[in-house]
Formats: structure tokens, sequence, C-alpha cells
């Protein structure tokens, strides 16, 4: 049957699974904070309260993308018009024992390029992440979605119905990693992602960064330190475990700038 099963209140500082449930019940998977009014429908459960604080670091210098000029006060980040992509990353881990949640505000984009940002979270220190400073998807241990409409990690792409493309100047882009594991994608505080248990028990054990590619359209952004928001909407949901590794042959290139 469907249902929510009871709440419980989540410690102080952790951030509990965006659950779901469904009819029947996924095996396996304890999903109960999202309610289902039909068979394979997901609807958000509105009164989960979400304790995540923001990233309150700065963005670090050593492990900037070649194209990356970060302003002094370390917040604001810009690229090169002519770079496809380049990363900028969290010089500080998060505090342990607490979800993770980043939010970036759009401060410059291009018309003329395909694709948008990607935004995720490593595992891997910035001492061991200098070498793959032009491409946060390539550093290991590391969850990254978005670009021309993906998530990369642990090496695999698969496919997503989203991207930042549409985002204008003065919009956020939000992402909240659960203490369970989930990966959620806020726009503007409105929820539009949800990958149900994705991230591995690393991300769990390990210090954990922020990184973010300066992709496509996006040319430059502000890292914000507000705290992660009370999820709402009606976002596009997807269990991990149905999620199949794109193979190579349907795996996009990036894409070109628009002609």
């Amino acid at each position: 049957a469907n249902g929510v099963s009871s709440r419980s209140t989540p410690s102080q500082g952790a951030v509990e699974q965006v659950r779901l449930t469904r009819a029947p019940p996924v095996p396996k998977l304890d999903l109960s904070r999202v309610a289902s009014t039909q068979d394979e429908e997901y609807v958000l459960d509105e009164s989960f309260t979400i304790d995540a604080p923001g990233f309150q670091g700065l963005w670090s210098r050593s492990v900037s993308g070649n194209e990356v000029s970060i302003c002094p006060a370390g917040r604001l980040a810009a690229r090169s018009r002519s770079a496809k992509s380049a990363m900028v990353m969290g010089g500080s881990a998060y505090p342990p024992e607490c979800g993770q949640y980043i939010c970036l505000r759009i401060v410059e984009v291009s018309k003329s390029a395909v694709g948008a940002l990607g935004i995720g979270f490593t595992c891997s220190p910035p001492d061991r992440s200098r070498k793959a400073s032009e491409r946060g998807y390539k550093l290991p241990n590391t969850a990254i979605l978005g670009y021309w409409g993906c998530l990369v990690m642990g090496g695999l792409e698969y496919r997503l119905d989203w991207t930042a493309e549409s985002a204008k100047v003065g919009d956020t882009v939000g992402l909240l990693a659960t203490h369970a594991g989930d990966l959620v994608i806020l726009v503007n505080d409105i929820t539009v992602v949800v990958i149900a248990a994705a991230l591995p028990d690393d991300f769990r054990i390990n210090p954990v960064f922020p990184v973010v590619d300066l992709h496509g359209s996006t040319v430059a952004v502000e890292l914000l330190s507000t705290r992660a928001p009370n999820l709402q909407g009606k976002p596009k949901i997807y269990p991990f475990h149905t999620m199949k590794p794109l193979l190579p042959s349907e795996m996009r290139p990036a894409p070109a700038r628009r002609g």
C-alpha cells in the first residue's frame, strides 16, 4: 500500500535520507520520506526538514584551473570565455557527520555555448587534485552532475534530464548530499532532481569537498554560504539502483559552441 512511514527526528547536524515509497515497495531500500500516489509516480514530502549547513569555506587557489580567476574575497570564480571547462574546488572540507550543501549564484553566462556547469562533491583532497585541475569529473572519488545532462561518478556516466543551461544571471543552483547518500539538485530553492541512494560509503566516512566545473554557458559563479532549504517542488526522481551507466557509444561528446 502507498503511504509514508513514521518520521524520526534527525540528530543535530545530521541529514537523513530523502526517502521514497512506491507501490510495490522497492526491495532492499528504505525509501519512506517521499510518498507515491500511483504506481511508479513519486511525490516529494515537503514536511521533511533538511538540516545541512552551507559551505563556509572559500575556493582553493592552488587547484583551480588555468583558465579560472578567483576574486580576492575567495567566493567569486570566473573563467575566460574561450575555456571549454575550468574547475574550482573548495579549499576546506565540510564538517563531519552532516550532509553537504553547496549553493552557487550565477554571475555571468554565455549564450553562444552549449551545456552548463558541473556541480558536485569529491573525497579527493586539494593536495591530491592539482594534476586534474582542468576537469572536475576526472577527479577520483567524485560525484558531479550537470554539463550536457549527466551524472559522472566512479568514472561512469549516467544520463539525467537536467542541465543548468537555462539558468539566468542571478539564479541559484544548489546541490545537497544527504547523510544517507542522496543527491538533490535545487534551482532557486526549488527541488528539481533527486537521485536516491547514489553516493558510496566513501562520502560518509571521508572528508568531502565541493567541486564545480565552469563549463558551457556558465562563465562565472559566486559561492554562497546559505543553508539547505526545505525541499519543495515536484522533482524528477531517480532511484540510483535503476540507473544504468552509458556505453561509450552512448556518451555525448563535449558540446561545441553554438554556430
